[in-house]
Parts: structure tokens; sequence; C-alpha cells
């Protein structure tokens, strides 16, 4: 058995009424179909566990499913609480993975709407294990990530966060060795339809 959690995280019926512009429907399927076969391009066989949350849907659409490997287990619900908030729904999501997570030494999160450029945060991560974050201006970059599971269970073990999760994950962080790393994806911008380089 890996010591390691590759955790996708989707919200696949996210609703169009949210309070901040998102991708839906159609166009976000694509999107996470898109970005799951890229992801697997990159060879994690014998690498990695893998776990895809769902909090939108008991049934992840069938062209998600065909896009990962035949061993991927699944957390999925409905309660849609990134509804109001995309950092308390993307807390909730990573809570209700708790057991699971905890069975493991280190998690990478990624958000499978982001299209991978390269592979090198993995083989960075691979090459030697470390909590790895894109460091922003005074946040993290949340879409993709490697952390030791005792630093996220004690993370967890804590309350909502009451702003952006990025923020208030980068100040937990603060007092625990973590590096900066390129993550060479693309972001889809909901608001300007447009795809972003980080």
């Amino acid at each position: 058995m890996t010591d390691v959690l590759l955790l996708l995280i989707t919200s696949q019926n996210a609703n169009k009424d949210h309070p901040m512009p998102v991708s839906y429907g159609e166009d976000r399927i694509r999107q996470y179909v898109d970005g799951l076969s890229i992801l697997f391009e990159y060879d994690f066989d014998d690498k990695v566990d893998i776990l895809l949350c769902d909090n939108t849907t008991d049934q992840i659409d069938q062209r998600l499913a065909d896009c990962l490997p035949v061993n991927t287990k699944f957390n999925t619900y409905n309660n849609n609480t990134g509804a109001s908030s995309k950092s308390i729904g993307l807390f909730d999501q990573w809570k209700s993975c708790e057991n699971t997570i905890k069975q493991y030494e280190w998690v990478i999160h990624f958000e499978p709407r982001q299209l991978l450029t390269k592979y090198s945060f993995f083989d960075s991560f691979f090459l030697d294990k470390k909590n790895l974050f894109n460091i922003r201006a005074n946040h993290f970059w949340t879409g993709l990530f490697s952390i030791d599971t005792n630093s996220m269970m004690k993370y967890l073990s804590g309350s909502h966060p009451p702003a952006s999760i990025e923020y208030h994950l980068f100040d937990f962080m603060k007092n625990i060795p973590h590096k900066h790393e390129e993550i060479n994806v693309l972001w889809n911008d909901a608001a300007k339809k447009t795809w972003i380089e980080i």
C-alpha cells in the first residue's frame, strides 16, 4: 500500500446561481473531463491511491468516471455547502474524507477543472516528499498542493475558514515546514470565460 492519497475534489453540479461566477452544466463537465484526462497521462502507478470527493451529487457523471483508474474510490454526497462559500464547501469536503485521509502519510490535493501543462510538481514531490504549496502574496493557491496528513488533520480539527481558505490555510502553515513549488496549470476564470496560467 502506498503512503500517498491523491485527493480529487469536484463539484460537478455547481449551482449557476452561486454568488460568485462559476462554470456549470456541460461546460463544467467538459472541464473536468479535460483536466482528469491530462492528469492521468502522468504515471501514478504504485505511487498513490485515489479518492474523488464530490459534494453536489450522489452519482458521478459517467464521463468523469471513465477518465479515472478502475481502483479509484469515491465519496459523493449532495449538500452543496459550497453554494454560499467555496471555502466552506472545500473545508467540508476535506472533513468528509477524514477517515480515508488518516490512513495515509501524505495527501496530494488536486482540483481537476485545472489543466496541467507540466508534471514537475508531481516529479518534485515523489523525488522528496514534503509540504509543497504555490505561495502567493500572503496566501496559497489551493488548486494543487501536498501536505502531510498530521498537519491536515490538525487543520481540519479547527473551525471553518472565516473567509478565503487560501489565506486561512496559509496562516495555519506558517510554523510548519513547507516549500514553494510551481504548479504549471491553466485555471478557468469563469467570470472572464478565459484560461489563466498559474
